[in-house]
């Protein structure tokens, strides 16, 4: 099954309203995503690409506030 686009999103409201980032636009299959943030504050994105590698994004909260509005 494919699944496009890959997006990461924060909410400051209890999930009401959301600022979101794509990470994958191209299509293809990605799954088993896996988020941790470190102690440096940097925010850490592992997950399957196509089932055949992990793929590792990092981002830093501030790159994800900046993101588009979208509703809960």
């Amino acid at each position: 099954m494919q699944r496009v686009p890959l997006c990461v999103g924060i909410s400051a409201d209890e999930g009401q309203t959301w600022r979101v980032r794509d990470i994958e636009s191209d299509v293809g299959i990605f799954a088993y995503p896996k988020l941790l943030q470190s102690q440096d504050g940097i925010w850490h994105l592992f997950y399957s690409y196509d089932y055949r590698h992990i793929q590792h994004a990092w981002f830093e909260e501030d790159w994800l506030e900046g993101g588009r509005r979208v509703l809960g």
